[in-house]
């Protein structure tokens, strides 16, 4: 997912729209942390609720028991 909106903020807490580069899905308002981990490596990490992609095109895999 990558960052679309940054809809409020309230000191390094943010609520954000983001936008699957992939299938374009965006999300709601998810909270997120203003620093430099949390743009490197915590936005770019996060699967698309629609296609379960990565910012860089891998697919989540699901847990298996």
């Amino acid at each position: 997912m990558r960052l679309f909106k940054i809809k409020d903020q309230l000191g390094n807490d943010f609520w954000a729209e983001y936008k699957c580069p992939h299938c374009g899905h965006t999300t709601k308002e998810i909270q997120g942390y203003m620093d430099e981990f949390y743009f490197k490596n915590v936005i770019p990490n996060m699967a698309c609720p629609n296609c379960g992609k990565k910012d860089n095109g891998t697919k989540e895999v699901p847990n298996e028991k």
